[in-house]
């Protein structure tokens, strides 16, 4: 069994699954834990072995449980779910109005489509969406999406679909805006994005090692 108390990225984890050793990896972050999770699936995929993840929002109550105790927190987990890069994890800073930064690839397009994120974890507004708006076009962002603990008004919804669409080359069009709630992200609700998400570069697939028998026993 290898322990890993301060398990951060997930090297040791990493390197304890690809020689077949049971392992326990623990960290107070919980972007750190959806972090390594991405990580194992992205490098053994099929062949990676069932684990459990404890502590991390598994429904709405659970994350709105987070928020209330930590929303930096809470913001890196969500950001993190999505397999966006956050700007701060987990410490404060200058509001510049994105909070999560997304880079997606469109097939036979050399230019890459970038997403800039905001995470709302109290009351919104038909601002709010403006304010967004803003804060994509100053960093030069193709598109933005707008995450939030509560559902968007009827005036943020119009708001959103009168900025229109973003159009990229070959017919590919995207709204320039979009919201997903907390409860949408839970029931599975797919953002439309470019579907190749190449915000982080998945992890070289390995080949585990032979099974070293009698280990466990």
């Amino acid at each position: 069994m290898v322990l890993d108390a301060f398990c951060g990225c997930g090297t040791t984890v990493d390197t304890a699954e690809s020689l077949n050793r049971q392992w326990i990896g623990i960290d107070i972050a919980p972007f750190a834990l959806s972090l390594i999770k991405r990580r194992l699936k992205d490098t053994y995929g099929d062949d990676l072995s069932q684990f459990e993840i404890r502590g991390t929002p598994t429904d709405e109550p659970s994350a709105i449980k987070l928020w209330e105790q930590n929303p930096f927190a809470f913001e890196d987990w969500w950001l993190t779910e999505l397999e966006v890069f956050a700007t701060t994890y987990g410490k404060k800073g200058a509001d510049k109005g994105i909070d999560g930064i997304g880079q997606y690839s469109i097939p036979k397009v050399d230019k890459a489509v970038k997403v800039g994120f905001q995470v709302k974890g109290g009351k919104v507004q038909a601002k709010d969406i403006d304010a967004l708006f803003g804060a994509i076009a100053k960093h030069k962002y193709d598109l933005g999406v707008l995450l939030t603990r509560y559902k968007a008004t009827k005036p943020m919804l119009l708001s959103a679909t009168q900025l229109g669409q973003f159009e990229a080359a070959y017919g590919y069009k995207y709204p320039k805006i979009q919201i997903m709630t907390l409860a949408e992200f839970f029931a599975g609700k797919q953002l439309n994005l470019p579907k190749d998400n190449m915000t982080f570069k998945s992890a070289a697939t390995i080949g585990k090692a032979s099974k070293q028998n009698g280990l466990f026993e």
